[in-house]
């Protein structure tokens, strides 16, 4: 079997985002070499995730936190790792870039970085670095994925249209654009508040869809191979062939499960079981028995222009 790795390098970020759970570190000489993963304990647990959980993780991901906090201790997990892996790292690019950082991302041989309008809020100078490291990576030859937040101010001051600007200037390859994970009882408490962001995810997934190329986003051609062959647009199944690598643990599923749900809450109502859409939704990691967040009119979209050919 195999499966993906979310190595996390280090929990420590020097931005301070609303919606994230890393802990913030305002200035990277505050950092210290006890606060990133114990790289010969990373590398000795990928070589034998096929004996322990006879799975061959043949796509690792450097995740934080800011791994590039700590681009020796990332060498030096690859380098101990004993069979071909695909590497991939998810970095805010929000700090000037030294000779070790590009060095490792040419190891690498691309880049995923994040965006949402609240991440720089108020602060046109890391906005500015943020867009000037990405086209300067780009210009070398990298091949950089840029994730796209869907949060409730980045909808409102960043609309698609503005975003198409953005995503054109940094002459980005991919752009992957996702929902925020809301903690479940946040989910509970205020049930209405959270269905109509999520109505409002819908829309602006639907707009994307039509302004932008259909392979610059993740949104058609994953909606469309979820109606062609009836899985879920959002995978629900994660855990079966996706770890996280912690400093002290190793969980299964990706890092937003580890931090956001809670397993025991899921159940599967009737009232899902009977809709139109659960083919295609299936119930994924936040809407079992607490809120609908299926982007619905961006499934009648996609289906309609499918029926057309």
């Amino acid at each position: 079997m195999s499966g993906s790795l979310y190595v996390i390098t280090t929990e420590e970020c020097n931005m301070n985002c609303p919606f994230c759970y890393t802990k913030f570190v305002p200035d990277f000489k505050d950092t210290n070499e006890e606060s990133h993963i114990n790289e010969n304990m990373a590398a000795s647990i990928i070589n034998i995730g096929n004996i322990i959980n006879k799975t061959k993780y043949d796509r690792i991901i450097f995740h934080g936190g800011e791994p590039l906090l700590y681009p020796k201790t990332i060498n030096n997990i690859i380098n101990n790792v004993k069979y071909e892996s695909e590497y991939s790292i998810q970095t805010n690019l929000n700090f000037d870039l030294n000779s070790n950082q590009i060095d490792l991302l040419f190891r690498i041989g691309s880049f995923g970085t994040s965006y949402s309008y609240d991440r720089f809020f108020n602060k046109p100078e890391e906005f500015k670095r943020f867009k000037h490291n990405i086209k300067f990576l780009v210009s070398l030859g990298l091949t950089g994925s840029l994730l796209v937040t869907l949060t409730e101010q980045h909808m409102e001051n960043c609309n698609p249209f503005a975003l198409k600007d953005i995503v054109d200037e940094l002459g980005i390859q991919s752009v992957i654009i996702e929902r925020t994970i809301y903690p479940i009882d946040e989910i509970d408490k205020y049930h209405d508040k959270y269905q109509d962001l999520y109505n409002k995810m819908d829309l602006y997934m639907l707009q994307c869809v039509k302004i932008f190329p259909k392979r610059k986003t993740n949104l058609f051609n994953d909606m469309a191979s979820s109606i062609l062959n009836k899985e879920p647009f959002m995978p629900i199944h994660c855990s079966e062939d996706t770890f996280t690598l912690y400093n002290d643990k190793l969980k299964y599923g990706c890092p937003s499960k580890e931090k956001n749900i809670d397993n025991k809450k899921f159940m599967i109502k009737e009232k899902c079981l009977e809709c139109y859409y659960y083919p295609y939704c299936q119930g994924d990691c936040e809407c079992i028995n607490h809120i609908c967040a299926f982007p619905v009119k961006l499934c009648d979209f996609v289906e309609h222009c499918l029926n057309k050919k």
